[in-house]
């Protein structure tokens, strides 16, 4: 996807109107798409604007977040996201709680993942495996870690676990959750850089 921005963007004439590319879950790019990303912000063309969006923004390169303008955008309250999962006819009391955990206050993450139920079972996998890994120990930690070969789904898997051990912080914080939350973030960090996805998972298993 990030090859075809650059062709698009290089293959604009100057004079051409102006165009806005949206990258939605800018933070979803490997190291090596971001870097690849940042020669078009380090030269932009004129009558070319990116707008990124991102739930995860510190999962982006320095390099990239010190060449754009943040904007925060605040959440929806408790209240409106009910009011979203009644318009968008969420009966389902457990689709109800995986759409909660995954997009609470978030209102396009909540439609996108309601109209697409596929996607919504295949995350809410990953999170119970997210939710199993952080609890188990050793051999079991070993089995959920090999399941993710594909780089993407590795990276989205520490992601949620990353979410969860933020969430149990909040309620319980202790060194073990914080040293088990950095031990993550870092794995994260070197499969993001092109680190060989099964040794780093296995390694942080073991």
């Amino acid at each position: 996807a990030v090859r075809d921005i650059l062709i698009t963007a290089s293959g604009a004439p100057v004079s051409a109107r102006r165009r806005i590319i949206l990258i939605d879950d800018a933070d979803r790019m490997n190291h090596r798409a971001q870097n690849a990303f940042l020669k078009l912000l380090e030269e932009p063309a004129p009558q070319i604007h990116f707008i990124l969006t991102s739930h995860a923004p510190h999962l982006l390169l320095a390099t990239i977040l010190s060449r754009v303008e943040r904007l925060r955008i605040k959440q929806i309250s408790p209240e409106q996201t009910q009011q979203l999962l009644r318009q968008l006819k969420i009966s389902d009391p457990q689709i109800e709680q995986q759409l909660l955990f995954l997009a609470s206050g978030k209102p396009a993450a909540l439609a996108r993942l309601a109209k697409n139920p596929a996607e919504l079972e295949k995350i809410g996998q990953i999170v119970r495996d997210a939710q199993q890994f952080i609890r188990a120990a050793g051999y079991e930690r070993a089995v959920i870690a090999a399941r993710y070969t594909d780089r993407s789904n590795a990276l989205q898997f520490l992601s949620h676990c990353l979410t969860i051990l933020s969430n149990n912080l909040r309620r319980n914080p202790s060194r073990e959750l914080i040293r088990q939350s950095e031990q993550i973030a870092e794995t994260y960090q070197r499969i993001a850089a092109n680190g060989n996805v099964r040794l780093q998972l296995i390694a942080l298993a073991v």
